[in-house]
């Protein structure tokens, strides 16, 4: 085996990690470990922050043109971004019981059409409305303690928000305030590993922090949506 395909199946195989932290974390929600389970879906957020540059740096698509890494990867996304947190919101309880089932279907449907959505990601690479990222969902309502009525309705206004013609930034992609998308993307990582590591008792000032760093990263999504979003943007 050459030295390049060599590279490039080592990046198909850390995108392929992602399926089997989804099943860790299923292992984790079932023994009511919320901790750990948000720890194997934090690495599973940092693989795919970091698997598609490896994948462009090394020309994984050139080298192995026979095999297709980006239906591994929306495996991965789906699962740990969609299936797994969905999985943690209704078996932890954060929202009201006759409630859990409904939430469920909101964030299974509401995946699904964006993953199926020709138009979800624009031209200039930004998403076009929220996009499948459930598991910052289910995190921020793990730590935030909100009551779960609170919850419900959050989950309610961001399956809403998957229609809503707002540019949110891809920040794998971003190529307008890429330096500042970059630098965010990376504190937010280390805030979300110390939040994690201090959970169930996480400080407020880290709360906020991570709140501070997450608005930022909405801001700069908002900042370059037109005020008309042409057909097919």
């Amino acid at each position: 085996m050459r030295a390049d395909e060599l590279r490039a199946w080592s990046v198909h195989g850390l995108t392929a990690l992602g399926p089997v932290l989804a099943f860790l974390a299923l292992g984790a929600i079932r023994e009511r470990d919320w901790r750990a389970a948000m720890l194997w879906l934090g690495a599973a957020v940092v693989i795919d922050t970091f698997d598609g540059t490896l994948a462009r740096r090394f020309r994984v698509r050139e080298v192995l043109p026979d095999f297709d890494g980006k239906m591994v990867d929306w495996v991965s996304d789906f699962l740990n971004f969609v299936f797994i947190p969905a999985v943690l919101l209704f078996e932890a309880g954060l929202v009201p019981e006759r409630l859990r089932f409904a939430c469920v279907l909101l964030v299974l449907f509401s995946a699904a059409y964006h993953f199926g959505n020709r138009k979800g990601v624009t031209d200039d690479f930004h998403f076009r409305g929220f996009p499948a990222f459930w598991n910052l969902v289910v995190y921020y309502l793990l730590i935030l303690g909100l009551p779960l009525a609170w919850n419900a309705a959050l989950v309610l206004l961001f399956f809403v928000l998957h229609f809503v013609p707002v540019r949110i930034v891809y920040p794998t992609h971003a190529r307008r305030f890429r330096v500042q998308v970059a630098g965010l993307t990376v504190l937010w990582l280390v805030n979300t590993l110390l939040v994690v590591a201090a959970f169930p008792d996480v400080p407020p000032w880290l709360v906020w922090l991570s709140l501070l760093f997450l608005g930022w990263m909405v801001a700069l999504g908002l900042a370059s949506t037109p005020r008309r979003i042409p057909a097919g943007a």
